[in-house]
């Protein structure tokens, strides 16, 4: 599965990216002309979208979820602080 350009606008517009995603749009390398870079987008585009999603529907500060994906990506969003009040412990890392 290879990219289109309109993919590539998909994933420059969204609001929120992983580090990844945002080095794969800003690199030089990028080029739609080439086969391996376009695979890399078209890989990158679905989970880049539920990411997105993910931190629009949680404020940018989903606190307290892990998210993984069947494949080899996976998100845990841990707290800043342990406040003693909590229901159940937490660990600090």
């Amino acid at each position: 599965m290879d990219a289109t350009y309109q993919d590539l606008h998909e994933l420059n517009s969204l609001a929120f990216k992983t580090s990844y995603v945002e080095h794969l749009i800003k690199t030089e390398k990028v080029s739609m002309a080439d086969a391996f870079h376009r695979h890399l987008i078209a890989v990158a585009l679905p989970t880049a979208k539920v990411f997105n999603r993910v931190m629009q529907k949680y404020g940018a500060n989903p606190i307290g979820i892990e998210f993984r994906h069947t494949g080899r990506d996976a998100w845990a969003f841990v707290l800043r602080a342990c406040p003693a009040r909590l229901p159940r412990p937490c660990t600090r890392i």
